[in-house]
């Protein structure tokens, strides 16, 4: 996660009468998800429809093999970008890209795009690079190490949408991974209609250190509403906590273009001092929140497939 120089506050926001979810998740200012009553409404009628959806099926793994593939995920940055094409060639991505940030091959994001049965996409990311202090194991091979599994999870099955991975590098120096890849788009594939065709954008950045947590103020309503009632349906943990004045991640270079997205992570007031520190560490990695990170994003990313056509949409 990039973080804003001379800042070193998590901010939850602050109390409101009404919370948008219940008892496991924290509460949200007005002035971050609007009026009150909106929320409830969103979430009614998604629970509404995810309760009519005959099935959602997903493949997972073990947990250890979570914890497995963090604790043994590389320390340099260079080795890190290597280590994630074979994560997505072992996870058997029908179609690898590498995105180079400038005129050399390297740095460069990753990218799987897995085809659905149509192109209109839906993008998951995850940064790969660390700062120089710690091992990065939180910050963020815990965001990074989903993305294959996410691959497993999904496609047993065929999809409605396209399926684009990222792996990107650099967001640590300024989300140079992502706005290379808005702003080139994908190798061999038109680049405004890549934009044109993201129905979503779903990052993972810094989890496996408490309840999995949204943050609202660099997430889309809609989007939140529906992880809620995932999280509902499933019985899981969700929290809303906002990182609004502490930094910024990937989602921001497609938030910046008008795509809708949302912001996973797992900080707050206690463990977002961990990031940038030799504090992180495999030590803080906790097994438990993790798999329920997991389970929770994959039932989300299936589940948006064919959410997506029900969202409703906004007046000009």
């Amino acid at each position: 996660m990039q973080l804003r120089a001379g800042v070193n506050e998590c901010v939850k926001p602050a109390s409101r009468k009404k919370p948008l979810t219940g008892d496991s998740t924290r509460r949200a200012d007005d002035s971050t998800i609007g009026k009150s009553f909106m929320p409830f409404l969103i979430v009614f009628l998604i629970a509404l429809n995810l309760a009519a959806q005959s099935s959602i099926t997903v493949t997972l793994v073990k947990p250890e093999v979570l914890a497995k593939d963090v604790e043994t995920f590389p320390l340099f940055n260079p080795d890190r970008q290597i280590h994630m094409r074979k994560l997505f060639e072992e996870a058997k991505c029908p179609e690898i890209h590498e995105v180079p940030l400038g005129k050399k091959p390297t740095p460069a994001t990753i990218v799987c795009i897995w085809p659905g049965e149509k192109p209109e996409a839906i993008v998951v990311g995850a940064h790969f690079d660390k700062v120089k202090a710690g091992e990065g194991k939180i910050d963020n091979a815990t965001g990074s190490v989903l993305l294959p599994h996410f691959m497993r999870a999904l496609h047993s099955s065929p999809k409605q949408h396209t399926y684009i991975y990222c792996a990107f590098a650099d967001e640590e120096l300024g989300l140079l991974g992502s706005k290379a890849l808005v702003k080139k788009g994908i190798p061999g594939r038109e680049k405004d209609l890549f934009i044109e065709g993201v129905k979503a954008m779903v990052n993972v950045d810094s989890v496996a250190t408490g309840n999995t947590s949204v943050a609202l103020s660099a997430s889309d309503q809609w989007l939140a509403a529906v992880a809620k009632s995932m999280a509902q349906a499933l019985k899981l943990p969700l929290d809303f906590v906002n990182l609004h004045q502490v930094g910024m991640s990937d989602s921001a270079s497609f938030a910046t273009k008008g795509v809708p997205v949302i912001e996973f992570h797992s900080l707050d007031n206690d463990t977002f001092p961990i990031l940038h520190t030799d504090r992180d560490t495999i030590a803080e990695f906790k097994a438990d929140p993790y798999k329920d990170t997991y389970r929770l994003i994959a039932f989300f990313l299936a589940h948006l497939d064919t959410a997506i056509a029900n969202r409703p949409v906004k007046e000009k």
